[in-house]
């Protein structure tokens, strides 16, 4: 007991005497104080503020701490040591450049941190609210509003400097040569959650560098540049290194002749950002790379509705473009242009399945294959009350014949994709819902609330894909229908495979015996073909299962005759009649016609005699008209 008493004693006193060193070590003047109703004859503590920011920083100590309260305050300080500099709110602590200088300068070696300020009204030469001379500067939760410079409207980051953007606003700057808000001469630059807006410059709107600069989270929004590059101008600078990173951030409406958003004289790669309605009058509405020792990659990013006289989302020229993994959708006039270089724009989703890519591509630009959307239910058939996956995937690559699968960790969609769904029978949240893709995928839920067959859609810009969902008991598909009732059908499916480009999944018919029936394709086939063939006039529909698969020739706009025609519509019928199940194709003097195409032909040759009652002399067989 006596041994434990003397070693707790002697902790005792080891605690006071280091408690003492340690209070005898603080420093009084590591933290100052400034107020709007201060003095610089007062000692520069919270009771006592000082007056001005200057008088702080004078007197604070190396990595000392400023803190100001709100008010506006008229100066131009310099900073040559290491200091935080706190404002009180970030709306209401002022700094105000009167329009002449620079409010901010930081020399060599000094590391300052700016937290919660609005600096506004500067004039300078190198950065207009704040000039970085070989210092390490980060600025945090501030405004940056009404300045303007020769070089960075509100930011100069000088060669070798640091410098730390976050959560940080920049609003109708001006940078008279380059850079709105931001100039980077061979610095290091970083941009975190940071917004941009309206601000102008000759080169580069928003940002001007020819250094390390790295853009995560930010948004881009009205910036214009009256040369280059409406947001963002990325020069190589002296030594051909300058690297510019873009990641998860939006550019929207910023316009410039050339490069609307972007325009790239070095190194530039753009992931999961989005290009809406920006514009140049002459190339490259959102992206113009230039010069054969540049390079631009861009992959899950989104470009729609950007335009320019040639190339409304990239132009590239001489340089080389990567381009993977992108939704590019409503780009004016040639949405990716090649003018020498090489430009690898492959795997991108262009707006449907089958893109009309004469009003996409200029030059060479490698685009196949595409990304290809599928779509389907599971199960296809509930009871009233139990739910159906809907499940919309672009993980498939396209090259106009052959649908391979791809595997979305090597790239997909860019996320957060909205697909819109929506069904005629139960609900999908309502008959109408947007979901977002996740590694190329969007998923809904059908609820079966009420009985009956549902058409269920997925929808991504022109692409329309659908399928059917038995809900309760399911209708029969046989019944006996009159020769008008099929006549009646075929014009149904020629008009939705015109429209749509693919099979309908089921026409709606009703038998003689007012029953409804839901007849899928190939008993459609059936009934069709049998209706050519023979004088009867009405006609038994068989119960046919199998959906045939996608086989057989390509043939484009070729006149399959009316003797070809007949006889091939006798065969498929037979083959019908005596296998139970539809042909994948059929053969005809063309080559063979697969599926899909058998029933666009015989669609439009029976609706061609309800119309006119009389046989067409031909046909026009093309492959490519249905999917």
């Amino acid at each position: 007991m006596k041994k434990q008493l003397i070693i707790t004693l002697t902790v005792l006193i080891l605690a006071i005497t280091m408690a003492g060193a340690v209070s005898a070590t603080v420093d009084p003047d590591s933290v100052k104080y400034v107020s709007p109703t201060g003095s610089d004859d007062n000692d520069g503590t919270e009771t006592n503020p000082y007056l001005t920011i200057g008088k702080g920083i004078s007197s604070v100590s190396a990595d000392g701490t400023v803190n100001v309260a709100d008010g506006t305050y008229y100066e131009h300080l310099t900073i040559d040591k290491n200091l935080n500099l706190v404002g009180q709110s970030q709306e209401n602590t002022i700094l105000d450049g009167s329009n002449t200088g620079t409010p901010i300068t930081i020399n060599s070696g000094a590391t300052v941190s700016i937290i919660l300020f609005t600096i506004q009204n500067a004039n300078g030469h190198f950065g207009g609210g704040i000039g970085n001379a070989y210092g390490t500067l980060t600025v945090n939760s501030s405004t940056f509003i009404n300045n303007t410079a020769q070089y960075g409207g509100t930011i100069f980051n000088a060669y070798g400097s640091n410098l730390n953007v976050i959560d940080c606003t920049f609003t109708n700057n001006h940078g008279i040569f380059g850079g709105g808000a931001i100039y980077d001469a061979e610095g290091t630059s970083t941009v975190t959650g940071s917004t941009f807006t309206n601000n102008l410059a000759a080169y580069g709107g928003a940002i001007y560098t020819y250094g390390t600069v790295t853009v995560n989270d930010s948004t881009f929004t009205g910036n214009s540049a009256t040369t280059w590059g409406g947001a963002i101008y990325n020069y190589y600078g002296y030594d051909y290194d300058a690297t510019l990173t873009v990641t998860n951030s939006e550019f929207t409406g910023n316009t410039a002749p050339f490069g609307g958003a972007i325009y790239n004289f070095a190194t530039l790669s753009v992931t999961d950002s989005t290009f809406t309605g920006n514009s140049a009058t002459n190339y490259g509405g959102a992206i113009y790379n230039n010069d054969n020792y540049c390079s631009a990659d861009t992959t899950t990013s989104t470009f729609s509705g950007n335009t320019a006289t040639v190339g409304g989302a990239i132009f590239n020229n001489w340089g080389t473009v990567t381009a993977n993994f992108n939704r590019v959708v409503d780009n004016s006039h040639i949405a990716i242009h090649n003018h020498g270089g090489s430009a690898d724009a492959r795997y991108n989703w262009w707006g449907s399945n089958n893109p009309n890519f004469t009003t996409l591509i200029g030059g060479a630009v490698d685009y196949s294959p595409w990304l290809y959307m599928s779509f389907q239910a599971d199960p296809t058939s509930i009871a009233q009350g139990e739910t159906s996956t809907l499940t919309a995937n672009f993980n498939h690559a396209f090259d106009g014949t052959t649908v391979t699968s791809l595997d979305p960790a090597n790239g997909h969609l860019p996320d957060g994709t909205l697909v819109t769904f929506k069904t005629d029978l139960g609900e999908v949240g309502s008959q109408v819902v947007d979901k977002p893709t996740t590694s190329g995928v969007a998923i809904a839920t059908l609820n079966g609330t009420e009985s009956g067959l549902a058409t269920v859609k997925a929808v991504l810009d022109t692409e329309e894909l659908t399928d059917t969902v038995q809900i309760g008991a399911e209708p029969p598909e046989t019944g006996i229908f009159t020769r008008l009732m099929v006549q009646d059908a075929a014009i149904r499916v020629r008009n939705f495979i015109t429209s749509r480009g693919v099979l309908p999944n089921w026409v709606r018919m009703e038998d003689t015996a007012g029953i409804t029936h839901y007849v899928t394709m190939p008993v459609f086939l059936e009934l069709s073909t049998a209706s050519l063939i023979s004088t009867a006039q009405e006609f038994k529909a068989m119960d046919v299962k199998t959906a045939p698969k996608a086989v057989g020739s390509t043939i484009v706009n070729r006149n399959l005759y009316k003797s070809g025609y007949m006889d091939m519509a006798s065969r498929v019928n037979k083959f019908i009649r005596n296998n139970g199940v539809a042909p994948n194709f059929a053969w005809s003097s063309l080559g063979n016609i697969r599926f899909q195409a058998l029933v666009d032909s015989f669609a439009r040759i029976v609706a061609f005699k309800a119309e006119r009652g009389v046989l067409p002399n031909y046909v026009v067989i093309n492959t490519r008209r249905v999917r």
